[in-house]
Formats: structure tokens, C-alpha cells, sequence
């Protein structure tokens, strides 16, 4: 059985209420963010306090949230696209819109996309394995929400031993705080040569 780092799926949505992992307390602590309703959620999308394909989730799950609300979709679309200019959120708000003016089931379209994401999370990292060599050292750099812990998982299926050089990013630190945390927290091998050497060395 597969498992997962929280950063592999870092929002959920409970109710009426977004939970995201704030991913800038890690690795200190591990705690979640109430959202209650779509502004909330853009404030933690402004304050970075997810990022990469948690944003990406989140942004799926605030029209969720905002349909159950009775908001105006395209005005938390606007609110979206405008949370994090450097990212292109048209597109994902776009398909969500797309979807509302079609008149298909938008809850089902939503939650739709969200399993395929997820699926093909699962089959990028099993594919990633499949094209490394026992003994093979991994070079990160930043984060990429919990696939490295799972590629190190499928590696170990398909009987190859890895490890990882972790190296840094600037000014959220991803390599140290996310990735080397991760690692550890899934208890893989000490940089595949034992218990006594360095874990997931910092550059």
C-alpha cells in the first residue's frame, strides 16, 4: 500500500470548509487552514500558503465551495485569476466556466478533473521509476508536492534502491523545508548506503 506525503494532496474540502495544508509552517508543524469561502482561499493562494498543484486543487475545490454557497462563479473566477498574476488561472477557471454555461453537472465535472489529476500523479511517478537504474541518486531542486516519496516507493516495487540530492530554493526554501522533510517522513533509506551516512543532503 501505497504511502502518500500530505503534500501529494494538501487541500480538502469538508463541507462547506477548505482545509490547506500550510505548507509555510513545514516542517516545523503540520497544520491546516480554514477557508470558508472563496476570498479566504485567495488570500492563502496570495500568501503562498500553497503552492504548485495545491493551488491547482484549491482552485477547483473554491468553485465547489462557492456553487454550494450559491455565489456568483464568475466573479470568484475573477477573484482567482487575479490571486496570483504569475500563474496562469484563466485556464483553470476558464474550464470551470466553460462547464457552468454548458449546463453540464458542474460538481461532477469538478470532481471529474480532481480523480484524473490525482491518477495521473500516481502513473507520473510510476513512470519516473520505471526509467531509473538501481543505485541511481535523484538531484532535486524546489518541490514537487509529494512525488519523490513515491517514486522512491515504486523504485523499491520494482527492486532498485535510490537516493536523493536535495538542493535549494529561494526565498521559500522548498528543498530543506518540503523535500528533505518528506523524504524523511516516508523513512526511506539514508541516501541508500545505510543508516550512518547523511540522510537528504542540503546544497
Amino acid at each position: 500500500m501505497m504511502k502518500f506525503s500530505p503534500l501529494f494532496w494538501p487541500i480538502q474540502l469538508k463541507g462547506r470548509v477548505i482545509y490547506i495544508l500550510d505548507e509555510t509552517l513545514l516542517p516545523q508543524k503540520v497544520k491546516y487552514l480554514k477557508a470558508r469561502n472563496y476570498l479566504e482561499a485567495c488570500k492563502a493562494i496570495k500568501e503562498m500558503k500553497t503552492r504548485a498543484v495545491g493551488q491547482v486543487i484549491l482552485v477547483f475545490y473554491t468553485f465547489l465551495q462557492a456553487l454550494k454557497q450559491g455565489r456568483d462563479l464568475k466573479k470568484v473566477a475573477k477573484a482567482i485569476n487575479s490571486s496570483r498574476p504569475t500563474l496562469p488561472f484563466k485556464v483553470l477557471t476558464g474550464m470551470v466556466l466553460g462547464w457552468a454555461r454548458s449546463r453540464a453537472p458542474l460538481e461532477k465535472c469538478i470532481m471529474g478533473f480532481l480523480e484524473t489529476l490525482k491518477a495521473k500523479r500516481l502513473k507520473q511517478a510510476e513512470d519516473a521509476a520505471r526509467l531509473l537504474k538501481n543505485n541511481d541518486v535523484i538531484l532535486t531542486h524546489c518541490n514537487v508536492s509529494g512525488l519523490m516519496p513515491l517514486i522512491a516507493q515504486f523504485a523499491a516495487i520494482q527492486k532498485k534502491k535510490i537516493s536523493f540530492f536535495v538542493t535549494e530554493t529561494r526565498p521559500y526554501l522548498q528543498g530543506a523545508r518540503l523535500t528533505a522533510w518528506e523524504l524523511k517522513e516516508a523513512g526511506l533509506p539514508r541516501n541508500g548506503r545505510g543508516k550512518d551516512k547523511q540522510s537528504h543532503r542540503r546544497g
